[in-house]
């Protein structure tokens, strides 16, 4: 993604270190984002590159975090729903049917095509 004005990434990156110092009362936290404003403010060249390298590592954690994110979901919330389901539901087993289609022996007309829902 092409960011047009890379003051915008500084200024949340700087926002986020000053809310993480209310938080965790780290000096270090707020003169970091005091600098990352003042780069912000007199250096394009910088700030872009600070930009640049913000929305990659946003780049790769997004590409981690949804691998992590649906393994958890899928894990915990599906399988075993689908054991419960199976353990339950011995008597509506697919073994017990032979299929579950059926044979529609339909002739197709204009009108079926007309408003086909």
């Amino acid at each position: 993604m092409k960011r047009k004005n890379p003051s915008e990434a500084i200024l949340a990156i700087s926002g986020g270190l000053i809310v993480f110092y209310f938080i965790y009362k780290l000096t270090a936290l707020l003169i970091i984002a005091l600098c990352l404003i003042a780069i912000g403010l007199f250096s394009a060249f910088l700030s872009s590159k600070i930009t640049w390298l913000w929305l990659g590592f946003a780049k790769i954690l997004g590409y981690i975090n949804s691998k992590i994110i649906l393994s958890v979901v899928y894990f915990l919330i599906l399988t075993p729903l689908a054991i419960i389901r199976k353990f339950f539901n011995q008597k509506n087993n697919l073994k017990n049917k032979p299929s579950n289609f059926y044979i529609r022996e339909h002739v197709f007309t204009k009108t079926d095509f007309e408003k086909p829902f």
